[in-house]
């Protein structure tokens, strides 16, 4: 018999359960976060460090060396491993990639190194630094996930890896939705003119909030006191609401206000009441219905070619940033990473940015990307939807980027009958073509 929890909508197998679960952070609100949700979620073993060395401890293993480079005038970071057997440690690591004196990418390299798939990590930030895809796919981790915080997005994360280490499949489709003003800090009860109906996210850097003015519901995105420390993060938060405020198309998510409260700068957005298509998908393993999926298709190619005539490139076209409101209206959104043409004030070639499952060949590599990138995500999406799975999968990041810069994918006829012929040319030649130029030359085409 599953145990099921009523505040988090999820099921967990008695199997799970027991699973020894360390959560690494050194900031205690968000520690404390985490642990209680899994905790209230059925997981019965969650402890919290707040240091990388007391990781360090529980594997047995050694502190690092700081080792100065002469050449370089800098120094580096040295793990050095022993063959001692595995501890009784963990089971997953939920790790923060910026600790004091050390960071998340090289302690999950050392784990991963030393006992591999006998323990999972599972990175996660607070910031959207431009490096960290890049870097998650040299430490070895198991999955990624960004701050902020989602509870029932972290619970089925958490799931996933469980089930895929233990063999079981894929677990019970869920909605990451909105979490309980009792799991987050306590929000203020109004922000200006909107009252706060409950918290939805948050994180260092940002808070999320479902707010009411008027009578009428929005999301409202707000920067955090700590995030005002970090002057890349401020300028993040910035272009993404100068980005998502020059757009007026009916399938993006409206922009509506700007403001600032006690000093800390807010957007606030219109409130979509419905689903995502990362959902959706999940409840439909087979692939979803032609005539959604053709409505779909429009109404995203619809809104990428606005996006792009307004000069961006949004580089994280994927299921989960699709919206199907109550209206069965499509829109799009989450510009937290999109990226004017030109703009590299905040961005850098070398780095890879984007959601891995669905990125183009050129953002693995840390490329400059253009608008054929969205169209390649935007591929890889329909791929999905026609399916029920991406073009390619993986065991881990580096088999994934393996696949995605030198395998072709199946026909989509490999899981459906049903596909007209031109769909399938439509989408593997047009869309997913390895080389940017091969690709259709815009979403207009």
């Amino acid at each position: 018999m599953s145990l099921y929890n009523g505040n988090t909508g999820t099921t967990i197998p008695p199997a799970f359960r027991k699973k020894r679960i360390l959560v690494v952070d050194d900031e205690p609100s968000i520690a404390r976060l985490v642990k209680s949700v899994l905790k209230r979620a059925g997981y019965e073993y969650v402890y919290a460090l707040s240091r990388g060395f007391d990781l360090l401890d529980v594997f047995g293993l050694p502190h690092p060396r700081m080792e100065t480079d002469t050449a370089q005038n800098e120094q580096k970071l040295s793990i050095e491993l022993d063959n001692s057997p595995l501890p009784g440690g963990a089971d997953l690591i939920l790790l923060d990639i910026m600790l004091p004196n050390i960071n998340g990418f090289d302690l999950c390299k050392a784990i991963k190194n030393k006992f591999g798939r006998d323990v999972a990590v599972m990175l996660i930030t607070g910031f959207d630094f431009e490096s960290h895809h890049a870097r998650f796919l040299e430490c070895g981790a198991d999955d990624f996930l960004s701050k902020p915080i989602n509870p029932k997005e972290l619970i089925h994360r958490v799931h996933l890896i469980f089930s895929r280490y233990s063999g079981s499949g894929m677990p019970e489709a869920q909605q990451p939705s909105e979490a309980s003003d009792s799991e987050l800090t306590e929000p203020p009860r109004q922000i200006d003119d909107y009252m706060i109906i409950r918290s939805l996210s948050i994180s260092g850097s940002v808070v999320v909030y479902l707010v009411e003015k008027n009578g009428e519901r929005c999301v409202l995105k707000m920067l955090t006191s700590q995030a005002m420390d970090y002057p890349e993060v401020v300028a993040r938060f910035q272009r993404e609401e100068r980005i998502q405020s020059s757009f007026s198309h009916p399938n993006i998510i409206k922009f509506l206000s700007h403001g600032v409260f006690k000093n800390l700068e807010y957007y606030t957005m219109e409130y979509v009441d419905g689903m995502n298509l990362e959902f959706y998908c999940s409840q439909h393993p087979k692939g979803l219905d032609f005539e959604f999926i053709g409505r779909s298709a429009l109404a995203v190619a619809s809104a990428l070619a606005h996006i792009h005539d307004k000069g961006v490139v949004h580089r994280d076209v994927k299921p989960k940033n699709i919206f199907v409101d109550s209206s069965n209206q499509i829109k799009i959104g989450d510009f937290g990473i999109a990226l004017a043409l030109g703009d590299l004030r905040l961005t850098q070639t070398g780095y890879a940015i984007g959601t891995p499952v669905y990125m183009a060949p050129e953002q693995f590599e840390g490329k400059y990307v253009t608008p054929a990138a969205d169209i390649y995500s935007f591929g890889a999406t329909l791929y999905h939807l026609i399916t029920g799975r991406p073009p390619f999968t993986a065991s881990n990041a580096m088999e994934l980027l393996r696949k995605h810069l030198h395998e072709e994918p199946a026909p989509l006829t490999n899981f459906r009958k049903d596909v007209p012929e031109a769909w399938d040319e439509l989408i593997r030649k047009g869309c997913l073509a390895k080389s940017p130029q091969d690709r259709f030359a815009d979403m207009h085409e």
